[in-house]
């Protein structure tokens, strides 16, 4: 079923992945577990049109469209391990709006944060260019005068606990 194969390609991707990568396939597959018909049918009686039906009805229900393509792709993988490949209609990309604060928010930012445990997180993010989980990885040892060094990042598991990725992005 697809259920089955979706299963067996999670299965197959726990020791290999990351896992914040893992969490994300986790919440794929509870995604899809909301329609259960899909789910219960056999993988060689899949059609075009059945998965068609999830995308739409994923769409009409809020998902973003970023959303519905990230779990097609990973439904696309599960089914691909066994030689099915079904082309569907995804949602258009959609460019992401991402506001940037300019110099004087940034200053206020910082200022409002001064004296805090988030003082040095943020001027490192604002100044550094550092993801997130990388300044939460950074440890004494990474800081060598005016040079910090990344070796690690830190992400969420599917088991919903902190964990250090000794190879960041």
């Amino acid at each position: 079923t697809v259920s089955e194969a979706i299963q067996a390609f999670l299965e197959s991707c726990r020791a290999t992945l990351s896992p914040s990568t893992i969490r994300g396939y986790t919440a794929c597959q509870r995604a899809f577990e909301a329609y259960p018909r899909l789910m219960s049918m056999r993988i060689n009686d899949l059609t075009k049109r059945d998965v068609q039906m999830v995308i739409d009805a994923m769409c009409l229900s809020g998902s973003s469209a970023k959303t519905v393509r990230n779990r097609y792709s990973f439904l696309s993988a599960a089914l691909k391990r066994h030689e099915i490949a079904l082309q569907v209609r995804l949602p258009a990309r959609q460019r992401p709006s991402v506001a940037v604060p300019d110099d004087s928010v940034m200053k206020r930012i910082i200022e409002a944060s001064r004296g805090t445990g988030l003082h040095v997180p943020i001027l490192r993010a604002a100044i550094g260019g550092l993801r997130r989980g990388e300044i939460c990885a950074l440890t004494l040892e990474d800081i060598k005068d005016t040079v910090i060094h990344v070796h690690a990042d830190m992400v969420y598991s599917p088991e919903k606990e902190w964990v250090v990725k000794e190879i960041p992005k």
